[in-house]
């Protein structure tokens, strides 16, 4: 099966397993009946959290990008949607930056993976915070992120220990 490992703030770190697959997302699933779904690595939707993501989009895209397509960019924006409390669209400004390729070790075994920080922020609210992505430069897939998915919510550390088949 596949599975991720999970730690939320300082946390411990708990086992997800992929509960479903729908075209490019992911759902994965903990013994406490947390859920997450993915797009490209981007947390899109939770549940059983203090704080659920309904809804993540991007402006202009019509999915969640592929970052690998991107080098450094500015001026792009997304829209997160969250259930407690509840925001509809809080828009955030996104700084994407490609840091190349680094070394990163998951369970035992050696990835070269290419890093990307993406800067994002409300001004309004004055929440500001980098999310972190480690992606094969081959096919594309997200084997590590470090997510801040909601102003009151502590980061959320995803490791895949299993790649799902495709």
């Amino acid at each position: 099966y596949a599975s991720m490992r999970l730690k939320i703030g300082k946390g411990p770190a708990g086992l997800m397993i992929l509960e479903s697959q729908s075209k490019d997302s992911n759902t994965w699933l903990s013994s406490d009946e947390v859920s997450i779904t993915e797009k490209n690595g981007f947390i899109i939707r939770t549940s059983g959290l203090l704080n659920n993501v309904i809804n993540l989009r991007f402006i202009g895209q019509k999915d969640v990008p592929n970052l690998l397509n991107y080098r450094n960019e500015k001026d792009l924006k997304s829209y997160l949607t969250l259930h407690n409390p509840e925001v509809f669209e809080l828009e955030l400004e996104l700084n994407i930056v490609n840091k190349g390729v680094e070394k990163v070790i998951i369970v035992d075994k050696e990835y070269s993976l290419v890093h990307f920080i993406i800067g994002k922020e409300n001004k309004y609210i004055r929440w500001k915070a980098n999310d972190h992505f480690w992606i094969d430069p081959i096919d594309g897939y997200v084997w590590k992120s470090i997510q801040n998915i909601a102003p009151n919510i502590p980061q959320v550390l995803i490791e895949v220990t299993k790649k799902p088949a495709i």
